[in-house]
């Protein structure tokens, strides 16, 4: 996803994967942090960057 925005946003700079060991990183990694009704959208990253691309 940072790699996809920086396209976008025409932003240069290293991208480091960064793991999240433990709770916090399972947390994440099972989508816990999303409302819970819409855990999985419909609209990718990549399209919304492209409506948002005005205000990157």
């Amino acid at each position: 996803m940072a790699q996809i925005w920086q396209k976008a946003a025409h932003v240069r700079g290293k991208v480091i994967q960064l793991p999240l060991p433990g709770s916090m990183g399972k947390y994440l990694r099972e989508g816990q942090n999303l409302i819970p009704e819409h855990a999985f959208g419909r609209e990718t990253f990549s399209a919304w960057l492209a409506k948002n691309a005005d205000s990157l």
